[in-house]
């Protein structure tokens, strides 16, 4: 009678408490609801560490693009010219900064040759015998061809299936010998046209041709006898006078008349370079540059002091700031161009100092900073590159997908617990709801013990 009288006191102090309507429409919700909190923060966990590596792979980036605006061409200065329409100048940072005069009187030429007239570019031509067309390169002058030595002469068979001028353009441009080939159209007919691949006066062409005559007399071309071909474009060097002092190139690109300065000739005619004293564009990179290293570094310093888990107390990126570290204070340059570390490892900028060095020595800039003589610059540049794999490589590693599975299987088993839960509610809650004296004292103390059980389980999993 005792234990009746209990059962029925939590019946009606249950029921008193929360009607069991009520009760079933908040277990009903909870399949839908937010799973346990500490199962939350399980999976927050899990997510700020993945969360953590995102953010050094971003700032790691960032990085990687201030250093590739310090690689740039212009990346240490910029070269103007006041006519583009003669020639345009590029700066690798080692050119003298001033103004330079330059006058274009001629520009380098490829020969360019032109056969005669046919009434068909498909159709054959002689009798389809095997010939030999063979190409040498030189410089003709007063009437006499000089062969270039260090291009040798090049062959190309023509035979009966290719004996046609879109056949015999094919044939050329497929041996890569150095002439290119096309079939183009006017008034008198298709012709074959044929042009040197350089520019130059040593880059004329001698075609010999031997085997069929009805395309020897179409083909030949001897600067010193026959010339079947008519030579439309004369092969010849740049001509020009640079600061005052005359000369010739074989290419309309100038790389070695001003140290660390190229020159694009583009027509005849006057124009002035000016290199600027690489002080702007090189203060602008490197604030650039050390305003994304700073971010990378409180970054980490960040991640540093909140990340465990997955990252090992973070130990892959508190390696990755130790090596930054190391490889700043073992270059005595930066401090030169007023480059100075500070105690949390962020960097400062003099520009003043920066400045002084671009305009009094550049040399010291790109020593440390140009890709052709980077010892710098590579050890930040091969660091940068190497984190950035090291932090996608530990994103793929199994560690990180099991961890992921095993958060998965622990969340199956909670919401596993929370609906037999709901289920044994919901049973209890149906004998609470019977009239007294159809629900047996059995069927009321199972449904007790069975609900007090489940909810230790969910507790402890939670």
């Amino acid at each position: 009678m005792d234990m009746l009288n209990s059962v029925s006191a939590t019946r009606f102090d249950d029921i008193n408490r929360l009607s069991a309507l009520s009760r079933a429409e908040r277990v009903s919700s909870t399949e839908s609801a937010p799973a346990p909190s500490s199962l939350g923060a399980l999976n927050s966990s899990f997510l700020l560490n993945i969360s953590g590596l995102g953010k050094a792979l971003n700032a790691l980036s960032s990085l990687q693009s201030a250093l590739a605006a310090l690689f740039s061409p212009t990346g240490f200065g910029v070269a103007t010219s006041s006519n583009p329409a003669v020639a345009t100048a590029l700066t690798n940072g080692t050119g003298a900064p001033g103004y330079y005069t330059l006058q274009v009187n001629q520009l380098a030429q490829a020969q360019v040759l032109l056969s005669a007239g046919q009434t068909s570019k498909t159709a054959a031509i002689g009798s389809g015998a095997p010939t030999t067309l063979t190409f040498q390169f030189g410089a003709t002058n007063n009437g006499v061809f000089t062969a270039n030595s260090s291009q040798p002469p090049r062959t190309v068979t023509i035979g009966a299936t290719n004996n046609s001028l879109r056949g015999i353009a094919t044939a050329i441009n497929s041996a890569g010998i150095g002439v290119k080939a096309f079939v183009i159209a006017d008034s008198g007919g298709f012709h074959l046209e044929l042009a040197s691949a350089t520019t130059g006066a040593a880059s004329g062409l001698k075609i010999g041709v031997s085997g069929d005559q009805t395309l020897a007399d179409l083909l030949t071309f001897n600067p010193e006898g026959t010339k079947a071909l008519t030579q439309v474009v004369t092969p010849q060097d740049a001509s020009f006078v640079l600061d005052g002092v005359a000369g010739t190139s074989p290419s309309n690109t100038l790389s070695g008349n001003l140290p660390g300065i190229t020159v694009n000739l583009a027509g005849t005619g006057n124009t002035t370079l000016f290199v600027n004293n690489l002080a702007v564009p090189a203060t602008d990179n490197f604030s650039a540059f050390i305003a994304a290293f700073n971010t990378l570094n409180d970054t980490l310093n960040s991640l540093n002091n909140s990340l465990n888990g997955i990252l090992g107390n973070a130990s892959l990126l508190l390696g990755l700031q130790t090596q930054f570290q190391n490889i700043l204070s073992s270059s005595s340059g930066l401090a030169l161009l007023g480059i100075t570390t500070n105690s949390d490892g962020s960097l400062s900028l003099n520009s003043q100092a920066l400045g002084n060095i671009l305009n009094t020595n550049p040399g010291a800039l790109t020593g440390l900073f140009s890709r052709n003589v980077a010892p710098l610059a590579d050890q930040i540049a091969n660091l940068v590159q190497s984190s950035i794999f090291s932090i996608i490589s530990t994103l793929q590693t199994p560690q990180v997908a099991d961890q992921a599975v095993a958060l998965q299987a622990q969340n199956l088993v909670l919401m596993n617990l929370l609906v037999a839960q709901q289920n044994a509610e919901l049973y209890f809650l149906k004998q609470l709801a019977l009239p007294m004296g159809t629900s047996s004292l059995g069927n009321l103390l199972a449904a007790q013990t069975q609900l007090s059980l489940l909810d230790s389980m969910v507790a402890a999993g939670a």
